[in-house]
């Protein structure tokens, strides 16, 4: 007879091909531990992901369609690379029905990505922890967003501020040359929860893991 499998884990990346793959790929290591997982997307996503071989990633991989409200300029496609702006209202927008799914979905443990800043708060109203899973190298974060560069004299950096390094920071060599930090000067800009909820789970991660 199969084993059972060990827990339950539901993983809810961001509707963005570059979020979703490692989710995916983290999926199919937790199943190679014996874990059933749930992955939580919208089901135009389901036909374009890699497939599923072995036979226990088969069995203990599952995916649960996504239905995003209806957002007037949102058509049918679902992922950033069709429509950023309106794809974060309509994903702010699921909190309510996270609040009727979690309890249906019972998992042990909730993996979800930074623009579900709103998740943990509904999780723990039915006790279940969460992990944010941060599809960002620790070098990289830890160059663009330490505290000094958020909390110091502006927000966001200037051209400047990217291309030297941080107070502080291991080594003076590494810096961003010119032709990297235009998109990000214009994605720190942005100023939306969506960013503040990553800087924030950002440092609150790294905390916990220092702690």
């Amino acid at each position: 007879m199969e084993a059972l499998p060990k827990h339950h884990f539901l993983l809810i990346p961001w509707p963005a091909f570059g979020h979703i793959i490692p989710f995916f790929q983290l999926a199919k290591r937790l199943a190679d531990a014996g874990i059933s997982v749930t992955f939580l997307t919208p089901s135009s996503v389901f036909p374009r992901l890699p497939p599923l071989h072995l036979p226990h990633h088969l069995s203990l991989i599952s995916f649960h369609p996504l239905s995003l409200p209806l957002i007037p300029e949102l058509p049918e496609a679902t992922t950033t690379s069709d429509f950023h702006i309106p794809l974060r209202a309509a994903f702010d927008a699921l909190q309510p029905l996270f609040q009727t799914l979690l309890p249906k979905l019972s998992p042990k443990l909730i993996i979800h990505d930074f623009t579900s800043y709103w998740l943990p708060e509904i999780a723990t109203t039915f006790g279940i922890p969460t992990v944010y899973f941060s599809i960002f190298n620790a070098a990289s974060l830890a160059y663009l967003i330490v505290p000094h560069r958020v909390t110091g004299k502006s927000f966001p950096p200037t051209a400047a501020d990217l291309t030297s390094s941080p107070p502080g920071f291991p080594s003076s060599a590494v810096y961003f040359h010119p032709n990297n930090w235009k998109g990000l000067i214009h994605f720190l800009s942005l100023k939306s929860p969506a960013l503040n909820a990553f800087l924030e789970a950002t440092w609150s991660s790294s905390d916990r893991a220092m702690s």
